[in-house]
């Protein structure tokens, strides 16, 4: 598989990313052995394909979860998640934040501009020290036989 194929497929996720995407479904679309096509995504772009997707719609959904009062549950859905915990999972996987923490940290969205999410990740690993700090604060303290900790 060639460097093209794999911006095709990229295309197309970028294109059906409210979609339930999965590797057997792109491997039929797109005419290949889903190991293959696996392997070779990840060779060509670093990450894995279910990496990828859970990424990109993550990204996608922040402006919704921090600028809108939108239910989480319906960002999920329209993210083309069928779960929610599922969908926070994910989201904390990718951002280290819930939906909920992100959407009502007000000192992250002064650090990051959520208004442009193509540019958050970046952003994210820039200010990873401010961000640690400001969850680490912010962590509340548990009581454990008689200490707080």
């Amino acid at each position: 598989m060639n460097e093209n194929v794999v911006l095709d497929l990229i295309k197309y996720i970028e294109d059906n990313l409210h979609e339930n995407l999965k590797v057997d479904s792109l491997s039929k679309i797109f005419h290949y052995d889903r190991v293959y096509l696996s392997k070779s995504f990840k060779k060509i772009t670093g990450i894995s394909i279910n990496e990828y997707i859970n990424e990109r719609k993550i990204i996608k959904s922040i402006p919704s979860v921090v600028n809108t009062d939108e239910k989480i549950l319906k960002i999920a859905l329209e993210s083309g998640y069928n779960s929610l915990e599922y969908f926070s999972e994910t989201f904390y996987r990718v951002t280290s934040f819930s939906p909920v923490s992100l959407r009502t940290n007000e000192k992250i969205k002064e650090i990051l501009p959520f208004d442009i999410y193509n540019n958050w990740i970046e952003n994210l690993k820039n200010n990873h020290e401010k961000i640690l700090k400001i969850r680490t604060l912010e962590r509340p303290k548990v009581k454990t036989i008689g200490r707080y900790k």
